[in-house]
């Protein structure tokens, strides 16, 4: 393995297996070397965020980009493979940069995308590749330089804010103990970073000169070799445009997709229920004879579980979006880590009390056993009473026994009552208040004098 990564001969480069800009992407990841502060309260320290970005082969051009504090995951790599098909400028935008659509010419998607044999190695991404034809493949494991050009991209992008940023990582090794800790030296925040990181994706895209570039058969010799340039030139004299799909449509088929059951309470995924107009139209909820099917497949993105996306046919292109139901209220803003997390915990809760109960059961039993023993051996013989009579006296005994019951259970207060109320001695000097209920009659009788 170390033979093949560091020492086997170089007989070929990356851009020999590409025929053009956007046939091939390379996307990998890293933790940068920077310790952020929230947002919201930049006293508190946050920790190092992840970095992923999609590069395209040809050119070199950064296409994608995903900045945030999900780990290496499905997850984080599907908001970078969406943003390759991004507006490019609106995206820019949302963090304070104003741009042309020439200097970031990229929105679609690739023949191929070259990945780590992780995140994009499953099922969660099947969807996606048979939804747009992208065919999705794996370097092998521990071979960083099947990936060359992404891995040294990250290299540079990380160079270019280290001498400038403060809560920059440090070695570790050299500081002595009890000296300044760097993390505290943490000023910046994941929207300004971020924004550092595109303003450094803005300059390698539009002006970086690719030293070590191997240029493809037909170039003329006065293009230069930096990024927009060959991308520019790619698409005018080899793979014409990129191909072009809805940005939400990408986002649908690049969610992981699980089945789901059924019922007359919704449309059940992880343990919540779902409805949505197009189902009630179908009647799939209607108590008795309902017309529904018994399994549904839907996507799902993990950060919500507020919304799921039915997928009604064996087309990827159609879906209905799913809203969570009434029934799963509590769930509303949650994440579906955070439903996976709550429903292992009730679970665990409901076991504990399901064994706890039955043996709270048997000793009610006992009770039980014990009062009814009691009341047998205290009960006399019931003998000499006809069936004719029998009605009669449990009518009347049940009379009695209710004259004795309201007679116990009766509200009484904890002190009686005084048998003479006190008497009330009005202050020396003053005029006794008169706080009975005015007379009415005296207002009837005026009226009917006045009419």
């Amino acid at each position: 393995m170390d033979f093949a990564k560091d020492f086997r001969p170089l007989n070929s480069t990356s851009t020999t297996e590409t025929l053009g800009p956007g046939y091939r992407y390379q996307i990998d990841a890293t933790i940068a070397d920077i310790y952020l502060v929230s947002e919201h309260d930049r006293s508190l320290i946050v920790g190092r965020p992840v970095v992923y970005m999609v590069l395209d082969v040809f050119s070199r051009m950064v296409v994608g980009m995903y900045v945030g504090f999900e780990g290496p995951s499905w997850v984080s790599a599907m908001v970078a493979l969406a943003n390759t098909v991004a507006d490019k400028v609106e995206y820019c935008r949302q963090y304070g940069l104003e741009i042309d659509a020439s200097d970031w010419p990229v929105k679609g998607l690739p023949d191929v995308i070259l990945a780590d044999k992780g995140e994009l190695n499953g099922t969660k991404v099947e969807a996606f590749s048979q939804a747009f034809g992208v065919r999705i493949e794996n370097a092998p494991a521990r071979r960083g330089d099947a990936k060359g050009i992404v891995e040294r991209y990250f290299r540079t992008v990380q160079e270019r804010f280290k001498p400038y940023a403060s809560g920059v990582v440090e070695d570790t090794t050299s500081r002595k103990r009890g000296g300044h800790d760097y993390r505290l030296d943490a000023s910046l925040t994941l929207p300004e970073f971020t924004k550092i990181i595109i303003a450094g994706i803005l300059h390698h895209n539009n002006f970086h000169t690719l030293s070590k570039y191997d240029r493809a058969a037909g170039m003329p010799g006065d293009l230069p070799a930096i990024p927009v340039m060959l991308w520019n030139w790619g698409l005018a004299s080899l793979t014409g445009r990129l191909r072009t799909a809805p940005e939400e449509l990408v986002w649908i088929n690049l969610l992981p997709h699980e089945s789901a059951t059924v019922s007359e309470l919704g449309i059940r995924l992880f343990g919540c229920f779902y409805s949505c107009p197009e189902a009630i139209r179908e009647g799939w909820f209607h108590r008795g004879q309902g017309r529904r099917p018994t399994g549904v497949t839907v996507a799902y993105d993990p950060r919500s579980a507020d919304h799921i996306y039915l997928r009604p046919s064996n087309s990827l292109k159609d879906y209905w979006v799913c809203d969570l139901a009434d029934r799963s209220r509590r769930f509303r803003g949650m994440t579906f880590w955070d439903v996976w997390i709550l429903s292992r915990e009730e679970r665990r809760s409901d076991v504990n009390a399901a064994s706890k109960a039955l043996a709270e059961r048997g000793k009610l039993l006992e009770q039980i056993e014990s009062i009814v023993a009691q009341a047998e051996n205290a009960s006399p013989l019931k003998t000499g009473i006809s069936k004719k009579d029998l009605g009669t006296q449990i009518r009347e005994n049940k009379q009695q026994e209710k004259r004795q019951e309201r007679l116990k259970t009766a509200f009484k207060p904890e002190k009686a009552q005084r048998a003479k109320p006190a008497e009330v001695i009005p202050l020396r000097g003053e005029k006794q208040e008169d706080y009975a209920f005015p007379d009415l009659s005296d207002l009837i009788f005026k009226e009917e004098e006045d009419d």
